[in-house]
């Protein structure tokens, strides 16, 4: 069976509503309204992106082949695997998002680019949101894609100082 045969959201949805969501709460950043389809890694951030990369590879792993199991369980007399995912999603609305490696990858990575970023100057860093989602190859980390894409919202806030938690 196909990742997507199970993946019920909209993909390119998700990628807009995630790179879109942040802006809610820290204020839109100048020049910069249009989704990007992909931005290269900063090269201050490089060694931490190779760090997030591998984690990332082996969170999206876990969690496509659990919920693989739980759209399997809800499958009946030889459903289609649309059917058994529209129940699947009844019960886990984020889908593989919901796997509890997700939020763990996501909340670190997002805080150490935060951190990393305000060592750069100011041009050399990176907003979150693009270092976790705009640096990947829709190709080549498709899954991971796919499971970040099906997160409602980041699990990522800010305190009453402005900062990141």
């Amino acid at each position: 069976m196909n990742d997507t045969d199970f993946i019920l959201h909209d993909i390119e949805r998700g990628w807009c509503r995630l790179h879109h969501a942040p802006k809610d709460v820290r204020g839109t950043t100048p020049d910069y309204v249009d989704t990007p389809a992909h931005l290269p890694c900063k090269p201050g951030l490089v060694p931490l992106h190779k760090l997030y990369l591998d984690e990332l590879a082996g969170m999206a792993e876990q969690a496509i082949e659990w919920w693989r199991e739980i759209v399997d369980n809800h499958a009946e007399n030889g459903e289609n695997p649309q059917d058994a995912a529209r129940k699947a999603y009844a019960g886990w609305p984020a889908g593989p998002a919901a796997h509890e490696t997700v939020v763990s990858v996501v909340r670190t990575y997002w805080l150490a680019c935060v951190e990393e970023t305000a060592k750069l100057s100011p041009d050399a860093g990176m907003l979150p949101e693009d270092f976790l989602l705009a640096t990947l190859e829709k190709a080549k980390h498709k899954r991971a894609i796919i499971v970040l894409t099906a997160m409602p919202y980041w699990p990522i806030g800010l305190d009453e100082k402005g900062s990141w938690c």
